[in-house]
C-alpha cells in the first residue's frame, strides 16, 4: 500500500497541476465597462454612454446584459438601472436636482460584479451655437459673404448655402451673382439678391472639398462689382441628420450597420441613441429616429458618428432646433475604463488559485518525502536482514547495498519544487 501511494501522490499532483493550468488557474475572461461622456459641472442631468466588453486573451467582444449605475456628488446620489443593447451599449442618464458638482464618484455594476469604478471630472466645455461666415478672398467694392446654413458640407448630400452682398455694411438688394463650384453641383448658377441682400443656393458636393467662386455685380445702373473665392471643407464620410416632422432621418454616404448619435443642449450632452441603418432610397444606408426619442430642448444639436466612440473622421455636428447655425460640440471623452481593472481582478483570481495549488503541492511534497522515508527505512531493514541471512549461510555473494536515500530525496524534492515554481511564476 505504501509503495502504491509512493507513485500515486506525485502522479496525482502532476494531474492537478495540469488541470489547474488549463482550467481555473488560467486568466481568461475579464468583464469590464467603459464610460464615455462630455459632462459639464452644475448640470442636473449626466448623460453617459456605457459599453460593456468581455476581454479574453487580448480580444474584446461585446457583453450585453443588465447594468446598475450610481453617481455620488456632494451628498447627491443618482442611480440608473437598465440593459445594454445588442452592441452592449447603454445610454445612461443620471438626474440630480440641484446639479452635480465638479466631481462625481461613479460605479457601474452587473449584479455583485463591479465593472468600472472611479471619479469623474465634470469639466467639459459647454456647446456653442453660432452663425459663422466662411473666410475667403474678396475683391471689389461689393463684399460677398458666404455661410453654410447648417454649418458643414457632406457629400453627396445637398446643403443650403447663403450668400450676402453688401457695401459699407449695407445690404445690396437686386445684386446679380454668378456662382461656380469645382467639385460640386450648384443650383441656381445665377441669381439676384433679395431685399435683404441675400440669396440661398443649393450646393451638392461630389467628392472632396469644394472651391466656390462668386462674381457679384450691382443692380441695373450700379457699376459696382465684387468677387469671392474660397475652398469649402467637406467632412469626409459624414452622415447627415435632418428633421422630417417630429422624427429625424439619418443618411449615410456608404453602407453602414448603425449610426451613433449624441444630443446636446445649451448645457451639454443630454442623451444619445444608436440608430440601425438599412438600405435607403436616397442614400446607401439610412434610418429613422422616432420623434418621441428626440429631446425637446432648444437650442438642440446632434453629433453623429459611425463608431460609438464618436472619434472617426466622419463625425459631424448638425443643428436641429433651430435648424441652422454651426454648433461647436464637445466630443465624447473616456471617463472611466474598467477593463484593465477587470483584467487585474481576473489575473488575481487565477493567481490565487495557482498559489492555493502550490500550497497543496507543498503538502504533497511533505507527504511524498514521508512516504519515501518510510519505504526507504523498510527497504534498508529488508536489505540488512537479507545480508545477515546470507552471512549466516556462508554465502560468498557480495552483500546487497542499501537504497541511495539522499539522491532519491533530492530528485523528488526537485521535481515538486519545479512544479511549485512553475505555478507561481506562470
Amino acid at each position: 500500500m505504501l509503495r502504491a501511494l509512493l507513485y500515486l501522490v506525485p502522479a496525482s499532483c502532476l494531474a492537478v497541476v495540469a488541470l489547474v493550468l488549463l482550467g481555473p488557474g488560467r486568466a481568461t475572461s475579464a468583464l469590464g465597462a467603459r464610460v464615455r461622456g462630455a459632462p459639464v459641472a452644475g448640470v442636473e442631468e449626466l448623460a453617459l454612454r456605457v459599453g460593456t466588453v468581455d476581454r479574453r486573451f487580448g480580444a474584446e467582444d461585446p457583453a450585453p446584459g443588465p447594468l446598475q449605475v450610481e453617481a455620488r456628488s456632494g451628498g447627491i446620489v443618482a442611480t440608473w438601472e437598465g440593459t445594454t443593447d445588442g452592441d452592449a451599449l447603454a445610454e445612461v442618464v443620471l438626474r440630480a436636482p440641484g446639479g452635480f458638482g465638479p466631481e462625481a464618484a461613479l460605479t457601474v455594476r452587473r449584479g455583485a460584479l463591479v465593472l468600472a469604478e472611479g471619479a469623474l471630472r465634470l469639466d467639459a466645455k459647454k456647446p456653442t451655437f453660432a452663425q459663422e461666415n466662411r473666410p475667403g478672398v474678396t475683391r471689389g467694392e461689393l463684399l460677398v459673404t458666404v455661410r453654410v446654413v447648417r454649418g458643414e458640407l457632406a457629400a453627396p448630400f445637398p446643403s443650403a448655402v447663403r450668400l450676402t452682398v453688401s457695401a459699407a455694411d449695407v445690404p445690396v438688394p437686386g445684386a446679380r451673382v454668378e456662382i461656380r463650384a469645382e467639385g460640386a453641383d450648384v443650383a441656381p448658377a445665377a441669381a439676384s439678391t433679395g431685399a435683404d441682400g441675400a440669396v440661398t443656393l443649393t450646393l451638392t458636393p461630389r467628392f472632396g472639398d469644394v472651391v466656390l467662386s462668386i462674381d457679384a455685380k450691382g443692380p441695373d445702373g450700379d457699376p459696382r462689382e465684387g468677387a469671392f473665392e474660397s475652398p469649402l471643407r467637406v467632412v469626409p464620410g459624414a452622415m447627415t441628420v435632418s428633421r422630417e416632422g417630429t422624427s429625424l432621418r439619418v443618411r449615410s454616404p456608404a453602407p453602414r450597420r448603425a449610426a451613433y448619435l449624441s444630443f446636446f443642449g445649451a448645457n451639454g450632452r443630454i442623451g444619445g441613441i444608436t440608430v440601425p441603418l438599412v438600405d435607403g432610397a436616397n442614400a446607401p444606408s439610412e434610418g429613422i429616429v422616432d420623434g418621441a426619442k428626440v429631446p425637446s430642448a432648444i437650442p438642440l444639436a446632434v453629433l453623429v458618428a459611425s463608431d460609438p466612440t464618436e472619434s472617426g473622421l466622419g463625425t459631424v455636428a448638425w443643428p436641429l432646433a433651430p435648424d441652422e447655425g454651426q454648433p461647436d460640440l464637445p466630443r465624447l471623452a473616456m471617463l472611466l475604463d474598467g477593463v484593465p481593472g477587470a483584467e487585474l481582478r481576473e489575473e488575481a483570481r487565477a493567481r490565487g488559485v495557482r498559489r492555493g495549488t502550490a500550497a497543496g503541492l507543498a503538502l504533497g511534497l511533505v507527504l511524498e518525502l514521508l512516504l519515501l522515508a518510510r519505504v526507504s527505512r523498510d527497504a534498508s531493514r529488508e536489505v540488512a536482514q537479507l545480508n545477515a541471512a546470507m552471512e549466516a549461510e556462508g554465502s560468498e555473494t557480495p552483500p546487497a547495498k542499501p537504497l541511495p536515500t539522499t539522491a532519491l530525496f533530492a530528485v523528488v524534492a526537485l521535481a515538486f519544487v519545479a512544479m511549485i515554481g512553475f505555478l507561481l511564476v506562470r
